[in-house]
């Protein structure tokens, strides 16, 4: 009887290590299973991310050749051109500005020449204004 009793008492043993192992294995499966929709939601929300992220760069590239066409309606042509506010350095040196009055007549011809632009710009201002209105 006691031989009968252990025997029964070991196979209960042996059925509770198996079905600790398959819940074991189901706590994994279980686990890497949400792991795996986790990594999922993971990855799309990134890709949601980069999507966003792409369309802000969009808008702000609008934005900005928006605000640099607005900005040559009111800058003069010559802001554009390449070199044009070093030629006055190659021209004016120290001895030019520190002994004679040639710094002065420098000055008054900077001041006519920036004056006369401002009225051109100024000019064509509002004839871009007008045509850009007008299409």
């Amino acid at each position: 009887m006691v031989d009968i009793l252990t025997n029964k008492n070991l196979s209960r043993e042996d059925q509770v290590r198996e079905l600790q192992e398959t819940v074991d294995n189901l706590g994994k499966f279980v686990s890497s299973v949400q792991s795996s929709e986790f990594k999922g939601k993971i990855v799309e929300t990134k890709t949601y991310d980069e999507i966003i992220e792409n369309e802000l760069k969009k808008l702000d590239v609008e934005n900005l050749t928006r605000h640099v066409h607005f900005l040559t309606l009111f800058l003069p042509e010559q802001f554009l051109k390449r070199g044009a506010d070093q030629r006055l350095i190659d021209q004016l040196n120290f001895d030019d500005v520190v002994k004679s009055h040639r710094a002065e007549q420098w000055s008054f011809s900077c001041k006519l020449s920036q004056s006369l632009s401002i009225f051109q710009m100024i000019l064509r201002k509002f004839v871009k204004y007008d045509s850009f209105f007008c299409l």
